[in-house]
């Protein structure tokens, strides 16, 4: 005789589910003469959920012993762990998958060092003699080669060198960025990682208000600016020679040595230009007919931008959701 086991109205204190019609054993107990019923499985391992999970289950059974052997047979274990794996797979490759999207988005948004808070501070004597010497910028110099006076790279107009600055092109609070780009944290200070522009030029670069543009047929760098309200504004307020406001530099080339060839690193600019672009079209200040043409392989031809922001163009990037991840 086997057990046949009844649903009770609700499990007991003891974890007992059911009761035999023929003996009245309840589901976690032997009685001589009656053999477990293999074709009852009772209701925590057929249905997920119902009380406890399979997994749950299992461990208790194997590890607790909460359960006699005889309650729920192999073929019946077997069968309910088979039931369940698929779903089991799928929950798993869909954890998968959000946690590589979450991945690329933090990668997105660390690339952006772009940002107020990744400003350097203090200014490195060393760099900016190093940046100014590099792209010959130097125009007054006195007996003890102290510089006075240079010329900014975008407005190509003479200014007291301290207002003048040599700007990070990737941040150097972020040496660990320069791997993307194809280089190494050494090379944060590298003179090409770097241009000699006014104070003003170099915080709204750093803002993403103003970026560099690559003209494919002149093969030069201009300056563009994207945010509407810093067009009246002054690039230099404190001169008293020199009154350019942001909208008349706006499409001057970058002047570079035209000798030496000396240039920054275009791929940086390049992106620096997508997430500007990026930002700009978020705050409505372009419309996405705008055109940028990118530069990160102009270069290089095998070189290509980052696997997790190469697919992606600057309309695509939603800008503010990059930002917002942490």
């Amino acid at each position: 005789m086997r057990h046949k086991f009844v649903p009770l109205p609700q499990p007991l204190p003891d974890g007992a589910c059911g009761v035999c019609e023929s003996c009245g054993a309840l589901n976690n107990e032997r009685k001589p003469g009656c053999l477990p019923d293999e074709s009852a499985v009772p209701a925590p391992v057929q249905q997920v959920g119902l009380h406890r999970s399979w997994l749950q289950w299992l461990f208790d059974w194997i590890f607790l012993s909460a359960a006699p052997a005889h309650q729920y047979p192999l073929e019946a274990i077997i069968q309910a762990i088979q039931l369940n794996t698929a779903a089991f797979d799928a929950q798993f490759q869909n954890l998968r998958e959000e946690l590589k999207n979450q991945e690329v988005m933090r990668m997105r948004n660390a690339l952006n060092c772009w940002r107020i808070n990744n400003r350097t501070m203090v200014e490195s004597a060393e760099f900016k003699r190093s940046v100014i010497n590099y792209y010959g910028r130097a125009v007054d110099v006195d007996s003890n080669r102290k510089i006075l006076s240079a010329r900014c790279m975008v407005s190509n107009n003479v200014f007291n060198y301290h207002e003048l600055t040599s700007v990070h092109l990737v941040k150097y609070s972020t040496p660990q960025l320069m791997k993307y780009y194809g280089f190494l944290p050494s090379d944060i200070d590298n003179p090409r990682n770097g241009l000699f522009i006014l104070k003003s030029i170099e915080e709204s670069f750093d803002c993403l208000d103003t970026c560099f543009l690559f003209n494919s047929f002149t093969k030069k760098l201009t300056f563009k600016v994207l945010r509407p309200n810093l067009m009246e504004c002054r690039i230099c307020p404190s001169s008293n020679t020199v009154m350019k406001t942001f909208g008349d530099i706006d499409g001057e080339e970058l002047q570079l040595p035209t000798d030496s060839g000396s240039c920054p690193y275009k791929r940086v600019l390049s992106m620096h230009a997508k997430y500007a672009f990026a930002r700009a079209l978020q705050y409505g200040w372009i419309v996405p007919t705008e055109t940028l043409d990118t530069y990160f392989s102009v270069s290089d031809e095998d070189l290509e931008e980052p696997d997790f922001i190469q697919p992606l163009s600057w309309q695509d990037m939603k800008y503010d959701d990059i930002m917002s991840f942490i």
